[in-house]
């Protein structure tokens, strides 16, 4: 449940900080974000199934090493692409561009399934 909750709330942070982009490439922006999800999709479905303490640990410090990186990233984001909010076609662009890239990710395949068109 709580990987759900994760995963259901890092797909809407990519909606929000990516709305639309003016750039000529947000291609490769996309993608490192939908990176920063499945590496951290995938590091909750390991810490799920650890039952070693020290194991659960290291991928706990890695993962909080992950979500810095991608919180960091996203603050840049918000600075890159402030000015443009309304774009509907390059927001359709981005999903687009993140649904693909989660389906190349096994942790987050299944959600793909569920978010909206």
């Amino acid at each position: 449940m709580k990987l759900k909750n994760l995963l259901l709330a890092a797909g809407f942070m990519c909606i929000v900080m990516l709305p639309s982009c003016n750039n000529a490439s947000p291609e490769a922006d996309v993608k490192k974000l939908a990176g920063f999800m499945c590496e951290s999709a995938e590091l909750s479905k390991k810490l799920l199934s650890e039952q070693d303490e020290a194991k659960q640990k290291e991928i706990q410090a890695q993962m909080e090493k992950v979500q810095k990186e991608a919180e960091e990233f996203s603050k840049s984001m918000e600075e890159k692409y402030k000015d443009i909010e309304e774009d509907k076609e390059m927001q359709e662009k981005i999903q687009s561009i993140m649904k693909e890239e989660m389906k190349k990710c096994d942790a987050l395949k299944d959600m793909v399934d569920s978010m909206p068109e």
